[in-house]
Order: structure tokens, then sequence, then C-alpha cells
């Protein structure tokens, strides 16, 4: 994947988040995670609760958004109260640009977030 993520179309970005993630072993294989996220073209997000595990004991709602913008403080604490009052266990949040409060800050330790520059690196180890 040698193209730039921000040039993708959201097609093309939804097909990348599901590849990463079933390469990653979460989502309870290509089916499951076809079924459980969502595309939303108008908020440039893919987005449902997947499956941590392959036997679904665990969940996480996942979040990734297209945007070359930075998520703004209010967006992360949207996900995180979303993510605290429901029945998931942890929540990660990828987007392709940088959050406002720097990633290793989160004190949240159900909330991982994922920016730009790591989501490039996890496509590379994982070959997508």
């Amino acid at each position: 994947m040698q193209e730039d993520i921000v040039s993708y179309s959201m097609d093309e970005f939804n097909a990348l988040i599901m590849n990463l993630i079933v390469s990653m072993g979460y989502g309870g294989g290509r089916k499951q995670v076809e079924m459980d996220l969502t595309l939303n073209k108008d908020e440039k997000t893919v987005e449902g609760i997947i499956n941590e595990d392959v036997l679904g004991l665990r969940k996480i709602f996942l979040k990734a958004k297209h945007t070359e913008d930075k998520i703004l403080i209010d967006e992360i604490n949207s996900f995180t109260e979303f993510v605290n009052e429901s029945n998931v266990e942890n929540g990660v949040f990828i987007t392709i640009s940088d959050f406002e409060i720097p990633v290793n800050e989160e004190k949240n330790s159900k909330i991982r977030l994922v920016n730009g520059k790591e989501l490039h690196q996890l496509i590379f180890n994982f070959g997508i």
C-alpha cells in the first residue's frame, strides 16, 4: 500500500480498515467485520462494535475517521463517553491525521487512539 491514505475514497478507506482489523485478528473474520462495521460517507467514518476475539466474548467500539483535520477534544470525549456507557470493553479511535491531545496522554485505559503515523506503521507491519 504505497499510496497516501489521504487520497483514498471512502470505499477504499473502508476496505483498508476492514483488511487491517481482520489481519490483526480482530472482528471474528471478514464476513463478521463486514456485517459489524458501517460506512458513513457524510461523516467520513467507518464505525461499529466488533469482536475482540474470534468467539465474540469481548466487544470493541471501533471508529475510523478519514479526515486531514485534527480530531478535537470534544469528539474524543464523545467517543469516550459512548464507550463508557455502552456494553463494550474497549474503544479504538483511528484517524489518518492526528488528535488534539497527544495519543500517549489519553487517560482512559479503555480507549486507544491511533493517529495517522501509527496507522501507517500498522499497515506496514501487517502487510496491508
